[in-house]
């Protein structure tokens, strides 16, 4: 999350065979950073619009989606509530349909990360139907297979494509570099400096970087990242023992009230109150 939610946020999936469906209602703007599987293709798409959405440093228009093969890094930006849904498909079940998708012309598909636009209407019939099928709505051919089918058909009908890959674009390489620093050190506490030189560029160079990508400055970033990070912990299971107190020092926390400021006009409660709700305290570790 990057400011206040303006409406609820869920996640569900479903499991079509070896195709796994995932969707989400998210209240407000969030930045999303990762690295997919080895073994699975991830298509992401907009079922509603968010206005703004940046897929690495690309800003998105309505009825693009996003391809991402395997092992790829990915940073993705939203700026207003939305609805999403992705598709991961296992790469070995593109190899069953090549004769009817034509794989030669499709290749891509497996090695590089790319966003793709549709036309409205395909947009509309293909979101429509994959979520009829994860609310339990049988087609009647082979389910897997057809749901492949409709996904290919998308694809190759898109009226554009275009590549992501990190070697197209400096700032792509520099992010690239930092958010794989930051996905390492998760729970540490982090300064702009460390993440320019993991990435090995000037301060100056990282922050056009982030602003480019991300749509927001290096050390916002890091203010956001931390207001996270710190709710996490509040959330998670605690042994007897643990304090409120503790959490935010460990976590690189020593002003408290300027610190629940910020955290309170961003998840609208203050700290005490996410620390409050948490889980049933756990047994200590011996």
């Amino acid at each position: 999350m990057t400011s206040a939610s303006q409406g609820p946020w869920e996640v569900g999936q479903s499991a079509i065979e070896n195709i796994v469906i995932q969707y989400g209602t998210e209240g407000g703007p969030r930045i999303s950073h990762g690295l997919t599987r080895p073994d699975i293709v991830f298509f992401i798409f907009q079922e509603t619009w968010a206005g703004h959405v940046i897929i690495d440093g690309h800003k998105a228009g309505e009825h693009d989606f996003a391809v991402l093969p395997p092992s790829t890094h990915f940073s993705i930006a939203t700026y207003g509530p939305n609805r999403w849904l992705s598709i991961s498909v296992p790469v070995n079940l593109f190899s069953k349909f090549e004769t009817q998708i034509k794989l030669n012309d499709l290749g891509w598909i497996t090695k590089e990360k790319r966003v793709a636009s549709m036309e409205p209407q395909w947009a509309k019939k293909l979101i429509g139907q994959v979520i009829d099928i994860a609310n339990g709505q049988k087609p009647d051919a082979d389910i897997e297979s057809h749901l492949l089918n409709k996904l290919i058909s998308a694809i190759s009908g898109a009226t554009a494509t275009l590549s992501l890959a990190e070697n197209k674009r400096s700032s792509r390489l520099i992010m690239h570099g930092a958010l794989e620093y930051v996905r390492r050190h998760d729970w540490e506490v982090l300064r702009v400096t460390d993440i320019a030189k993991a990435a090995k560029v000037t301060e100056r160079s990282l922050h056009r970087a982030f602003r480019e990508q991300l749509g927001i400055g290096t050390a916002r970033y890091l203010k956001i990242r931390k207001l996270n990070t710190v709710r996490r912990a509040l959330c998670m299971a605690h042994p007897p023992g643990d304090t409120l107190t503790g959490i935010l020092t460990e976590n690189g926390i020593s002003q408290f009230g300027r610190f629940a400021s910020e955290y309170g006009a961003l998840f609208g409660e203050r700290p005490s109150e996410t620390w409050a709700r948490s889980a049933v305290p756990v047994l200590s570790r011996t």
